[in-house]
């Protein structure tokens, strides 16, 4: 538990010295999302799918943005023999994750545009014991059908698994 503190606590810092490196302080653009989908995992244990759902939102001036999220990721159980006769089992299972990000939105300096497509990069923290962060890359689009509402379909790489998510996203 002390583990995870610190990790939170030297992200909470970081994001503290990006947006105060701000010197106009326009981070008053934000947005908030939910989604969830399917997610194809490698080196897990014997698991090679799941299901992951979250939050999050974000802060942004212009066409950058950075923000976080809340996930739950269940994985499924896992009861394969191979060929070779070798098997794996791996019960299933959830784990919590904590994720940081700096998202780039190349069209939405342009006003009224309902498509707004977009890429991200940033850190993910699962909530177990001894777990290492994974690398986050990714990108999506986000469809605004009210001025305040739309949907977000986004895919994300973690290390070696992929995420595919659908949603909804708020301002």
């Amino acid at each position: 538990m002390r583990i995870l503190w610190h990790r939170l606590g030297v992200a909470a810092c970081g994001i503290a010295m990006v947006v105060g490196a701000n010197p106009r302080g326009a981070w008053a653009q934000g947005l908030g999302y939910v989604s969830g989908g399917p997610i194809f995992v490698r080196g897990m244990g014997g698991h090679d799918f799941g299901w992951q759902l979250g939050g999050g939102g974000e802060l942004g001036s212009g066409a950058v943005g950075l923000g976080g999220g809340v996930d739950y990721i269940y994985l499924t159980e896992v009861n394969k023999t191979y060929p070779d006769g070798g098997s794996a089992l791996s019960p299933a299972g959830g784990l919590p994750a904590v994720s940081l990000r700096v998202s780039g939105y190349p069209r939405r300096v342009k006003e009224n545009l309902r498509a707004q497509p977009f890429v991200m990069a940033g850190i993910s923290f699962l909530l177990e014991r001894e777990a290492a962060p994974l690398l986050v890359a990714g990108g999506g689009l986000d469809w605004w059908t009210t001025r305040k509402t739309g949907l977000r379909v986004e895919a994300e790489m973690q290390n070696l698994s992929l995420a595919i998510r659908c949603g909804f996203v708020f301002r």
